[in-house]
């Protein structure tokens, strides 16, 4: 039974999600969601099932990687828990250039016989807000840091996925998934 302080549990689930979307293997990541999952993607509509989600990922060719950071995980009675934290998506721009996205995560997992699946997943990303120019632009109006402050990307303990550079999914050069979020 996970529990709030038991990150090593959480991470192998994080671990083995990441290495599935990695390795575009789209049945064992299908197998992470129940039937009915939802999946909420920014800026798309909701995504009902475990076939359309698996469809969703197939489709979600710009997405190269993922990197989690749950901060807070809170168990609701026996079968299920929610986490939330951060999530940075590596993302392919123009040509072979990659592309680092901060988000904020909250997913449900519930307990469906003796694994844990994914009942409802949804990210958004983390805004900055934007420097204010001329009059009325004082001490403290300019850039705040967002996810590790500054433009840092999440860090810390629990954190999954991909650390630096090298290869992406699929081949893809990923130079600067361990560097500043643009």
């Amino acid at each position: 039974m996970p529990r709030g302080d038991d990150a090593p549990w959480l991470e192998r689930l994080h671990h083995d999600f990441v290495e599935a979307f990695r390795n575009n293997d789209l049945k064992a990541l299908g197998a992470f969601f129940t039937d009915d999952a939802l999946l909420l993607p920014p800026s798309r509509a909701v995504v009902a099932g475990r076939e359309a989600i698996v469809a969703y990922w197939e489709a979600a060719s710009r997405l190269v990687d993922l990197v989690f950071e749950a901060t807070d995980v809170k168990m609701i009675g026996d079968s299920a828990f929610r986490e939330a934290g951060n999530l940075l998506v590596v993302r392919r721009g123009a040509g072979r250039e990659t592309r680092n996205v901060a988000t904020k995560f909250v997913s449900l997992w519930v307990k469906v016989e003796e694994d844990w699946k994914l009942d409802s997943l949804t990210w958004n990303s983390v805004e900055r807000p934007r420097r204010r120019a001329g009059p009325g632009a004082g001490p403290g109006r300019g850039r705040q840091g967002g996810p590790g402050g500054g433009r840092q990307g999440p860090g810390g303990g629990g954190r999954m996925g991909r650390q630096g550079g090298g290869q992406g999914p699929r081949g893809r050069q990923n130079r600067d998934a361990g560097g500043p979020i643009d």
